[in-house]
């Protein structure tokens, strides 16, 4: 807003000093943004509609200076009593318009010219000059803070109905746009019932001032400002009008306004005011107060302020004391302060007059006793930390994806949440933490990277219930997994690599089985598994599948792997320490032949379940096709390494790689090579 400083000035019964003014409006939260030429540019923020006028600020200059300014006096008007000239109200919506108020003017000159210091404040104030009885209702709003409206009168009738549009009524405005008007945007309509104006917002075309017009409507209204919010946006349009209502005016001062704007009128343009029309419902216009205890001022500001003190700011801001005793205060809130609400809005006022500058920056004493860190936190902090010893670089991403993606990685037997409000095109919720990993991985790729080790730990969402948005911990390898000098020669990941990283991050759960998987859609079959821990599915492992891979145009597939987090940190495990054993080790290898469609897994999970005493070690070392096997079938060696807390013979040896053949062949139905 800009204000013009000889303005201002005219109304103090003393010259201000104004780098005092200005740092005292500046810390009291109405910054001065700019001074030029004696206009200051000052920032109201929203809740502050009552300082968007000149009355406004001499009120809020007086309270923080202490300077005294003269009020603005209407003088005695002449009224005709020429029936003619009587103007007819009628409002359907006594709650969206408890007060409206309008009388005629005619004989007026609207081509006559206006005194300097009007045009030259409106103009300052960032206004043009339109016709003089705009400028004159402009530069009433400007100084009062209440807007105005002015119909032609001859184009318009002297009756005025406030209502609520009917379904799509039409309306060419000021501005030459076209408005359809919804039901829920209150009008003004003459009496014929054609929509004149939008209420607090703009007038139409038809009903518009010209520099001919010589008989007028001049209305002054109170609207209910959450009847006019977002109006102006909703029609796209732009008016001070509506940006004062949207904030809230003064619910009193509405008949002050319209008979100053008449007074300007008939003294600069002539013309013959008729009766004054005015329709208040004060019953509909809420009068607040409140009880305030005088010690809250000093805990929630945390200075001791004198209560004389207190209530000579709010007298000074406009607060009527209705009653007070030496532990409370009944204050009634001014009619143009809609901001204030409860009695934190109170203390807020007297701080900011007191000055934040006085109030001391004391730390409050408070006493803190360290508190254990959550085990559940814990166990998380220590999975990534694995994760990272790994190789692996965490990544945070968005919890909302397009709806391209959302199609591509959806968890099997969920439906995709949708957005209400979709965010910059990202419609639907994650499922699957897959899509984040992949998007990042794109990112990179586009940028050159040949590798790429990434996890994410975050929430994915089945359903709105809290129960069905789980914690889960997803990773992806990509590309090289060596760099690349004169030991190591480059080397793509595959999926012992990724399984490998699995394994070392659930070494704690013990026993852990990779089981095939043939019916997950985002991951290629036959490279993709069920992880298996204490015989509870805990998450998935595999390849990108190729046809999600060319939807994305990735030359090379991606390992990943997602993992149910609740399931690794809710879990108790034991753990058996055992001394190291000093005697030898015994190798021995067996080989067996099996079916090709058999996985290697289901072959070494049969032996470990075995339980065979001091069998500490196997690992398959080779697997062969080709000579002296059948076609269809594959030799698959393993090594098995026994080691007790004595020297082992042969003998025991023997018996138990006896028992293990004898198992597998019976239970698998396969034979030693």
């Amino acid at each position: 807003m800009k204000i013009s400083l000889n303005w201002l000035e005219s109304y103090f019964v003393d010259k201000p000093d104004w780098d005092l003014v200005l740092d005292r409006l500046t810390h009291a939260g109405i910054e001065v943004e700019g001074l030029d030429n004696g206009i200051a540019e000052l920032k109201i923020t929203p809740n502050r509609g009552d300082c968007l006028s000149v009355v406004g600020l001499l009120r809020e200059i007086s309270a923080l200076t202490a300077y005294k300014y003269k009020t603005i006096e209407v003088p005695q008007l002449e009224y005709s009593s020429i029936k003619k000239l009587d103007i007819n109200i009628t409002i359907d919506d006594k709650v969206a318009c408890p007060n409206y108020t309008a009388l005629t003017i005619v004989g007026v000159n609207n081509q006559a010219i206006l005194p300097g210091f009007i045009l030259e404040r409106i103009l300052n104030s960032g206004f043009r000059s339109v016709s003089p009885i705009v400028d004159i209702a402009n530069y009433v709003m400007l100084e009062l803070g209440q807007p105005l409206h002015t119909f032609d009168l001859d184009k318009v009738g002297a009756r005025l109905v406030v209502r609520f549009a009917h379904d799509e009524e039409n309306l060419k405005l000021i501005d030459e746009t076209e408005a359809l008007i919804s039901n829920d945007t209150l009008v003004i309509a003459d009496g014929n019932d054609k929509v004149v104006a939008i209420a607090g917002v703009m007038g139409s075309l038809d009903s518009e001032v010209k520099p001919t017009t010589q008989n007028i409507i001049l209305e002054s209204a109170f609207f209910n400002p959450q009847i006019i919010v977002g109006k102006a946006k909703q029609y796209g349009v732009s008016s001070d009008a509506a940006y004062r209502f949207e904030r809230g005016v003064d619910t009193n001062i509405q008949e002050h306004a319209l008979l100053h704007a008449a007074d300007f009128i008939t003294k600069y343009l002539g013309g013959t005011i008729g009766q004054l029309a005015c329709q208040k419902n004060s019953d509909l216009i809420p009068v607040k107060s409140l009880v305030i205890k005088f010690s809250d001022f000093n805990t929630f500001i945390g200075v001791l302020i004198d209560n004389s003190d207190i209530c000579k700011i709010l007298s000074s801001l406009g607060f009527k004391i209705l009653a007070m005793d030496a532990d409370y205060i009944s204050l009634l809130v001014p009619s143009f302060r809609f901001d204030i609400n409860i009695k934190e809005d109170i203390i807020e006022e007297v701080a900011r007059v007191y000055g934040y500058e006085n109030i001391p920056a004391n730390l409050p004493h408070s006493g803190y006793t360290m508190q254990n860190i959550n085990p559940a936190q814990l166990k998380i902090d220590n999975i990534k930390s694995q994760l990272v010893s790994c190789g692996y670089n965490e990544i945070i991403s968005y919890a909302f994806l397009e709806d391209s993606y959302s199609d591509l990685f959806k968890a099997p037997g969920f439906d995709n949440i949708s957005l209400k409000n979709p965010i910059a095109g990202l419609s639907t919720m994650r499922s699957t933490l897959f899509a984040g990993l992949i998007k990042t991985l794109q990112y990179n790729i586009n940028r050159g990277a040949d590798s790429v080790k990434i996890f994410e730990l975050a929430r994915v969402f089945y359903a709105e219930d809290a129960e069905l948005q789980p914690l889960k911990l997803s990773g992806l390898v990509y590309g090289n997994i060596n760099k690349v000098n004169w030991v190591n020669s480059k080397r793509e990941a595959d999926f012992f690599d990724i399984k490998g990283d699995v394994e070392r991050l659930l070494y704690f759960l013990g026993e852990i089985k990779f089981i095939t998987c043939m019916d997950y859609p985002i991951l290629h079959s036959g490279r993709c598994a069920k992880i298996y821990a204490c015989d509870k599915q805990i998450g998935i492992i595999g390849q990108l599948h190729p046809l999600v891979g060319q939807e994305l145009s990735l030359d090379i597939l991606p390992y990943m792997f997602e993992l149910d987090v609740n399931a690794l940190i809710n879990n108790s495990f034991n753990f058996e320490v055992k001394a190291v054993s000093k005697f030898q080790k015994v190798e021995r290898d067996l080989a067996f032949v099996v079916d090709e469609s058999l996985n290697v897994g289901v072959l070494t999970n049969c032996i470990k379940s075995l339980r065979i005493d001091n069998l500490c070690q196997l690992d398959v070392f080779d697997i062969y096709r080709g000579t002296n096997v059948l076609n269809g079938c594959k030799s698959v060696a393993i090594k098995l390494i026994f080691q007790a807390t004595k020297t082992l013979t042969d003998e025991e040896v023997g018996t138990s790689l006896s028992y293990i053949i004898q198992q597998v062949e019976q239970q698998l139905q396969i034979k030693l090579r």
